[in-house]
Formats: C-alpha cells, sequence, structure tokens
C-alpha cells in the first residue's frame, strides 16, 4: 500500500518521518521526487518479519536512512527513536541508554543495566556505559521498548538497542568505499573513511565479508593557560603564607601562591577522538536447513578528553 503526501519536506525531516511512521509510506521531498519505503524486516523477536505486522512497540531504521542521515554513530540516529534518550558521559567511545525515561544514574557502576544493547545476537550490555558502535556497513538499527526480559534478559527491562550488520552474501561480488569530511569555523576537520568488500569464494555456498573505517572526530575545546591565584582572600602570597604557616602549620613552600601553571597541558581543540574499527565475517550455507556465520569485532578507540 502507498499513500502520497502533498508536503514537501527535507531530506532529514524525511527521515525522522518515516522513523515513526508505518513501513508502508510515500514522502515527497520534491515536486515529482519521493522517498519511499515499502517495508522493513526485522528480527526484534528472534525471526524475520515485517515491522507492521508486529503488535509490539519497535522502532527499525534501514541502512538506506543511516545512510540519508549520515549516520556515524549513536547520537546521530538516536534522535530519530521516540522512546530513546541518548547521554554521552566520559567522553568518545562510551554512551548511556535510556528507554522511556528510565535511566539508571550518571555512575551506575554495581547494577546492572536497565537498557540492553546487542551486536547482531551478541549482547555487549556492560554495567555503567555502554559502547558506542560505529555506523559502519550497518543493516538496520533496532529499538525494542521494554520490558524485554523474555527475550532478552535482565538488562532489558526499559528496552533493548539491535545493532544488525550486514551479512556476507554467497550470490555476488560487492566492493564500496565511502568518504567523508567535514570541518567548523572553531574546531579541527573531522573524517570518516569506510571500506566494505564481499566476496563469495564458493557460489551460494561460502563467502567472506571485509568492512573497515578510519574515522576522526576534530576537537573543538581548548585547553587554556592558567595558573594558582596571586591573592587569597585580598591577602599578598607573603601575608597568605604567613596565616596558614601559624594557624594550621601549613608550610609556606606548599601554597606556591601565583606560580603553579599548567603550560604542559596548554593544547587548541584538545578534545579529539581517533577511531580503527576492522570487522571480518564468514557464511557457510551447510545445507539447506543449516548456515553457519562467524563474525570477528575489533574496535579501538583513542580520545583525548572527557
Amino acid at each position: 500500500m502507498r499513500q502520497s503526501n502533498p508536503y514537501s519536506i527535507s531530506p532529514i525531516a524525511a527521515a525522522g518521518s518515516a522513523a515513526l511512521a508505518t513501513p508502508a509510506v510515500a514522502l515527497a521531498q520534491e515536486e515529482g521526487s519521493s522517498l519511499s519505503i515499502e517495508e522493513i524486516i526485522v528480527t526484534a523477536r528472534k525471526r524475520e518479519e515485517s515491522a507492521q505486522g508486529i503488535p509490539a512497540s519497535i522502532q527499525a531504521i534501514p541502512e538506506s536512512m543511516l545512510k540519508e542521515m549520515g549516520a556515524l554513530s549513536t547520537e546521530d540516529y538516536a534522535r530519530f527513536i521516540p522512546s530513546i534518550t541518548w547521554r554521552k558521559t566520559s567522553g568518545a567511545g562510551s554512551q548511556q541508554l535510556i528507554f522511556r525515561g528510565v535511566n539508571d544514574g550518571p555512575d551506575s557502576f554495581i547494577a546492572t543495566s536497565s537498557a540492553g544493547m546487542y551486536l547482531d545476537e551478541t549482547s555487549i550490555t556492560s554495567i555503567g556505559d555502554q559502547p558506542d558502535i560505529r555506523m559502519m556497513d550497518i543493516a538496520r538499527v533496532e529499538a525494542l521498548a521494554g520490558p524485554q526480559g523474555t527475550l532478552f534478559g535482565a538488562s532489558a527491562q526499559a528496552g533493548t538497542l539491535r545493532i544488525i550488520t550486514n551479512q556476507p552474501d554467497t550470490s555476488q561480488f560487492e566492493a564500496s568505499v565511502d568518504a567523508t569530511m567535514f570541518t567548523g569555523q572553531m574546531g579541527d576537520t573531522s573524517y570518516s573513511l569506510t571500506g566494505i568488500v564481499n566476496i563469495p569464494l564458493v557460489e551460494d555456498v561460502f563467502a567472506i565479508r571485509i568492512a573497515a573505517q578510519s574515522a576522526k572526530d576534530g576537537g573543538y575545546i581548548s585547553n587554556v593557560r592558567g595558573h594558582t591565584p596571586d591573592t587569597w582572600f585580598g591577602q599578598t602570597p607573603a601575608e597568605a603564607n604567613a596565616y596558614y604557616s601559624g594557624a594550621w602549620g601549613w608550610g609556606a613552600p606548599r601554597l606556591e601562591w601565583g606560580n603553579l601553571a599548567n603550560d604542559d597541558v596548554v593544547e587548541e581543540n584538545w578534545n579529539s577522538a581517533e577511531f580503527l574499527n576492522p570487522r571480518i565475517s564468514a557464511l557457510w550455507n551447510v545445507n539447506e536447513n543449516w548456515t553457519l556465520t562467524a563474525a570477528y569485532h575489533y574496535g579501538d578507540t583513542e580520545s583525548q578528553g572527557s
């Protein structure tokens, strides 16, 4: 079923509207053109089925929309999922997922997370912060508002976020390269370079898929020069040293009034982050009833500040 929309909207608005609406929808971007999604197949309930036919609160963003919005991390697509609140905590590579307003607190390191996170069929839920998975060769993102304990265990009372990668294709060869670069007036240049290759070694039987990404988020916060105060409540360094030495027994050399500076850590655009993410997966169609899939995921993030 296809429905026409007479209103003109931007690509970003189209992505947001489609994430909220039913999968069968047509959105007009400009006069004479349209962005349409006829059906989204999800595996949120451990089997393939249409998102439109599931009697549950599920939002799914397919690969085409992730590319349309230029999503590189959770921050980019979480704003289009109504049930999720995303919060960056201790810097690049870590985050807190909040479903339906159920918050574990900013430093919950002793309790099981109330929001589950999966990469394909593997749970990557951790206590405290959750990993920020880069959007590299991703088939779709599925968000299931909780409770989802029956399907996904204890760490899914508020909800579960599932990131589904593209699987090896045994029928055809595929290769692609995607490069992005952007900058701002007050920050360093950022970039992302992603390469993907799919190789069917035995047609319809065995294939491998390799994806790799090198990226950098340029910093935009500068660590400026500073030093300890020259006076303390109007007192000169000599007066303050004499006072504290007599009142509490502090030695004058410990106070270093006006002499301690941060020259060794002064730096412009200090809070940059670099990412390196390779992934190798293999698929073997053993017979008509059995398929074996193996995958190796690696992610390295180096950041310079919280």
